[in-house]
């Protein structure tokens, strides 16, 4: 199916290389080294190469088709869980009929909430090669909308979904240190002195990658705006549980097994219903905004997680200095989930954090920009430092540091060994 609808968007680019077209898009050349020696096999440095391509014909008065190739390659292999590390983005047939806009083909949907953290993000499927500035990933389906001015709406239907993308062996980023629920009251997990893991292959429960559904409705004021959304399809994490080969040591109570390598790691696509909302009211330079949303799973799979809630209240504030807008951020995430047997996720988190971070232009040319998150569950620590320096017009070079710190049985002391420092050149057309 996929295929087939790649090769009709690539006639549809013949087609209309004879329209009225703008063409745009950019080239980043990046290096991450890491202040520690990382594991084998993965390297200390990693050499990237992302392109992105945006292309628009203007087919009729009413029709627009785009075109938007995204892919990035690494010096390392294995870094992602797939093949390629790319995707379409917005490669869709646009059509605008009045206040009725239809569009088919690739389309990433992102519901505005919250900046950073979003709950209302309730729809876009995820690559999760960086687990801390995991990316959107595209979609195939279609788009239906609506706006009012005062009252709008959209829907979305995507008949097979993109599975998010986890990393590789090769990455960094691989759970070789993760957190095993290695004792309960029945049973104590005795891991090998030097545990090897390897990734094993992906699952599907309850179809959850095939008819994927949602809506949105949103209320327009002058400062305030209000939505409501929901979906049903593919949860944005996989549900992470090991596999282990084992001996019973002691058949006492709790019962004691001996682990032997290698520990499979296993993901698994399930599927869920999840309710999504939004308020945001804007005075003068502040805007308060808050975002929930509550997730079920309908899969009757007792290791899944059964539900799930996330809320992020947050405020921004906008100073002038230096004649330069700079933008301040304090937010507050509250989340909550039942226990399960599954291994420890990023979104583990934000279950009791607060996040925080600037944007200041110092000047045209120079940007800083700052962000971090303070776990108060694990009493750890999240900073990234960065500037964005524009050489010219087409020209641009950033440089930035990402530190982790926590106890080691959080999730942040466990990437305590990926402090890193990380450095890109932009080309712009």
């Amino acid at each position: 199916m996929l295929h087939l609808v790649r090769t009709i968007f690539f006639f549809l680019l013949i087609f209309s290389l004879n329209a009225q077209a703008e063409v745009a898009g950019r080239l980043r050349l990046g290096e991450d080294y890491f202040f520690k020696n990382q594991s084998p096999p993965v390297k200390r440095d990693e050499t990237s190469l992302v392109a992105e391509l945006e292309y628009k014909a203007q087919l009729s008065e009413s029709t627009i088709f785009r075109f938007q190739p995204h892919v990035r390659t690494s010096s390392a292999p294995l870094i992602v869980q797939s093949p390629v590390d790319g995707d379409l983005r917005d490669t869709q047939l646009a059509y605008k009929r009045g206040s009725v806009d239809l569009a088919v083909g690739s389309f990433v949907k992102v519901w505005e909430g919250t900046d950073g953290l979003n709950p209302m993000d309730l729809a876009s499927m995820k690559n999760f090669r960086d687990p801390l500035s995991a990316e959107n990933l595209s979609s195939y389906g279609m788009t239906l909308g609506s706006d009012h001015g005062f009252f709008s709406w959209d829907v979305l239907y995507v008949p097979f979904q993109t599975p998010s993308r986890l990393p590789g062996e090769n990455s960094p980023w691989f759970p070789r240190r993760i957190n095993l629920p290695l004792q309960t009251d029945q049973q104590v997990l005795l891991l090998p002195d030097q545990p090897v893991y390897q990734a094993l292959g992906r699952q599907e429960r309850n179809n959850a990658l095939k008819n994927n559904a949602g809506a949105r409705i949103q209320l327009h004021g002058e400062s305030v705006d209000f939505s409501l959304a929901g979906f049903d399809g593919a949860a944005q994490t996989p549900f992470l549980s090991y596999e282990v080969d084992s001996a019973v040591v002691d058949a006492g109570t709790p019962i004691v097994i001996q682990a032997s390598n290698p520990i499979g790691l296993r993901s698994t696509d399930y599927r869920r219903r999840s309710a999504g909302m939004a308020f945001s009211w804007t005075h003068d330079t502040w805007i308060f905004r808050v975002a929930a949303r509550d997730d079920r799973t309908t899969s009757d799979d007792p290791n899944l997680p059964i539900w799930s809630r996330q809320s992020v209240t947050g405020l921004e504030k906008t100073f002038v200095i230096r004649d330069q807008s700079v933008v301040f951020l304090l937010q507050w995430a509250y989340g909550d989930k039942p226990q399960t047997n599954g291994l420890i996720s990023s979104t583990d988190l934000f279950q009791r954090a607060i996040l925080y971070g600037f944007r200041w232009p110092w000047s045209e040319t120079l940007l800083f920009n700052y962000s971090g998150f303070w776990d108060t569950r694990g009493s750890s620590y999240f900073n990234r430092f960065g500037f964005v320096k524009k050489i010219s017009d087409a020209w641009s070079f950033d440089l930035g540091a990402d530190t982790f710190r926590g106890p080691p049985n959080s999730l942040i002391g466990i990437w305590g060994d990926q402090n890193r420092v990380t450095s890109g050149l932009m080309y712009q057309f």
